[in-house]
Parts: C-alpha cells; structure tokens; sequence
C-alpha cells in the first residue's frame, strides 16, 4: 500500500474520529453510521501492509494490554455455546462487544500526535457547551412546568419524565456521567490556554459542575470526586493545594447531600432509586450463583432478568452495576480477565505519566485528564449501566484508546 493511499486514508480516519467524538452525546445512529467508514479507514491507513510499524499495537508497551483484551473477548465467545440465548449472545458478541473493542483499536492509532490528542480534547470540549446549553434550556422549560411529563424537549420533542435535566441522553445519569468527563477535561485544559479562553474554559466548567450538582446522580459525584483527587494529586506538585482543594470538595458535596431530602433517604439506601438497586443487584448475584462459571451468556442480562429477579413482576432491567453485570453474563472468569484488562491499562497510563519529562507539562495534563475521567467512568459504573449504554459505553472504549495512544506517543519520544 503506497503512502499515496494510506496518507488519505488516514486523513479520511481522523475526520471522521472528531465528527465521532463530537456526535456522540447526541446520536447513536451516527455511532452506527461512522463505524465502518471509520473501520476501513483505518484498515486502509494502519494495518496494510501487515509488516508496517505505523500501529502502536504492534509495539512492545502496550502488548500485555492488546493480550488481556484479547483474553477478556475470548471468554466472551467462548459463553456464546452455554448461553441461556446462544442467538443473542452472537448478537451481541459481535454487534456490541467487538465493536467496542475496534473503537479502542482504532482510537489508539488515531491519536498517536499529540496534535491530534489535543485537537480531541477540544471537539469533545466543544460537545459539551451544547450539551450543557441543551440541558439548561430544558430545565428553563421544567421550571415553566413542574409536573413531570408535562414539559416537552424542545428539539427531541419528547416528555420530560424525570422533572429534570436529561440533555440529548434518555436520563439525568447519563447526562452527568458526560458532564463529569467534560469537567475532568477541561481542568487538563485550562493551564494552556489563552487567557480569552481560559476565561471561558471557567465559564463551562461553573456551568457543568452546576448542571452535576442539579442533576444529582450520586455515582457521578462519587467518580468525579476520586477523578479529581487524582488529578490534582498527579498534576498539583504543591500537596497541600489538592489536599485542601479535596477537603473543600467533600464539604460542599456533603453539604448538598443533606441539604437534598433525596439524599438523605440515599445514605440509609431507603430512596426508591436505592430499593430499586437493590432488586437489580439481588438478581445478578442470583445469576452468578446459579451459574459462575460462564454465566448467563453476553447480552442476555435483561432476557434472564425475569426468571431471577426477587420480584417476578418487576419489569426486565439492567443491574446497574456494570462489573456485576459483566459477571453475570459471562461468570466469574470474564470479571477477572476484564478486571486484567483494566490493571494492565491503568499500569499503562501510569508508567507513561511517570516517563513524561517535567518539559513536557502538557502532554502529562492530557493523559492525567484522561486517566482520571476514565477513573471517574468506572466509578460510577459501580451505580449505573455506563458499559452497556451504547454512547456511554462507545465514550469509554474510545477514551481509552486515546489515552492509550497518548501514552505510546509519550513512550515513543
């Protein structure tokens, strides 16, 4: 393949990576859409020939990655043929699974510039003041009509059922688990840019935190809290700046907590959203002792969900707790080899942060974000289905192969 090809190819990639990266808050049907346009752009631009050198996957740093991947896909296929639904399981295997594995493939060699990284950052940041601006207008529109149900989105022309902010996503949960990455982003941001800029780099990040604060979804305050006490621990060489920082973060989050009836009934797990939980988590763990070896089968969580729900007549649901799910689906085994997975990827980004020269202060504020807004992902999907939502769950594997190509470029130079 000549560089007459391949050069295009790649172009044609990274275009359509940043339009991927700025629709996804907005439309699944645009994942859909760009995935196999983006697939044979990068076939095209970095795999062929089978002997070039220009995908990092092919570089020593980050094999054990590639390999504990390659192990956590191999368990799930090897659950399709003891699945409960071997149909669905194929369905998903393929249509979910290794889709989100490819966006991480793909993402890793997109960003291998660190021209690109930042040019990611700023599209993903660009997202979100529309996401942000969207998500006030319906509240204006809330306010106007208190009833739940009653106020209609002014885009999406839908119900707006939960009498709060749920943006272009179908819940609030969602929405603040976008707003809480965005954040983490912009505090990587802010210290390399122009003052203009800087200025309203301020302004988003007051309104984002603002729209977590009044979306009030726990897990997402919980990832953002722990993403951001490693970002200052990593980023802040003054220690005691991100130790009174954190103090002041956890005191104004409590002070929200029990000024918010709703959270008061959370800390006791008597709220219906914590009953709720409850009921979902019962049922994965019933799944599991039922069958812990391969589980249930891939994709076959809300199939099963009535036979081992506590209540048979609640309706088919989704664990809310994405690492039981994973269990559930595919049995002890994939939990443990996607918990691998994830060790050697964090063990990536720290080796890399810690081969970053103090020159290079921006390059080490990117992966840092990076690292934390993943972090802070994983945490909530501790409370919610962030792996199983098809735009949280493409966010994921697409921000981790960035940062995964971030820290080959820094391993690289």
């Amino acid at each position: 393949m000549t560089d007459a090809v391949r050069g295009p190819a790649r172009r044609t990639a990274r275009g359509l990576f940043y339009f991927l990266l700025f629709a996804l808050p907005f439309s699944i049907a645009a994942i859909e859409i760009v995935f196999p346009l983006l697939l044979a752009a990068w076939v095209i631009g970095w795999l062929i020939p089978l002997r070039a050198s220009g995908s990092v996957w092919r570089s020593d740093p980050v094999k054990w990655v590639l390999w504990t991947l390659a192990a956590y896909l191999g368990i799930c296929a090897l659950c399709v043929p003891f699945s409960s639904y071997p149909s669905l399981s194929l369905i998903g295997l393929v249509c979910k699974t290794l889709e989100y594995a490819l966006f991480f493939f793909i993402a890793a060699d997109l960003v291998d510039e660190p021209r690109v990284v930042r040019r990611s950052l700023q599209i993903i940041l660009a997202a979100a003041w529309v996401v942000c601006l969207y998500a006030l207008l319906q509240e204006w529109l809330i306010r106007q009509v208190p009833v739940p149900g009653v106020a209609i989105d002014p885009i999406l022309h839908r119900p707006l059922n939960y009498a709060r902010m749920v943006g272009p996503y179908s819940n609030p949960n969602d929405l603040a688990t976008f707003m809480m990455v965005s954040v983490l982003f912009l505090m990587g941001r802010m210290a390399f840019v122009s003052s203009r800029s800087r200025l309203l780099h301020g302004i988003l990040a007051l309104l984002l935190l603002g729209c977590m604060v009044w979306v009030r979804s726990r897990g997402a305050f919980i990832g953002f809290a722990v993403g951001f006490f490693l970002f200052l621990l990593v980023h802040v060489r003054r220690k005691w700046i991100w130790v009174a920082t954190s103090v002041a973060l956890a005191t104004a989050a409590a002070v929200v907590f029990l000024t918010e009836g709703r959270f008061q009934g959370a800390l006791a797990f008597t709220d219906t959203a914590s009953m709720e939980r409850r009921l979902m988590w019962s049922a994965a763990c019933r799944m599991i002792q039922a069958r812990p070896i391969f589980g249930v089968g891939v994709n076959t969580f809300m199939a099963n969900y009535m036979t081992y729900a506590p209540r048979p007549n609640q309706g088919p649901a989704y664990a809310h707790n994405c690492f039981l799910q994973i269990a559930a689906e595919t049995g002890i085994v994939g939990l443990v080899l996607f918990m691998g997975f994830l060790a050697s990827l964090f063990a990536l980004y720290w080796r890399s942060l810690k081969a970053i020269p103090i020159s290079q202060k921006e390059h080490r504020s990117w992966l840092t974000c990076l690292t934390a807004g993943l972090l802070a992902f994983l945490l909530q999907s501790v409370f919610d289905t962030n792996l199983y939502s098809v735009r949280q769950a493409t966010l994921f594997w697409t921000l981790a192969g960035l940062a995964v190509g971030a820290s080959q470029a820094v391993i690289r130079r």
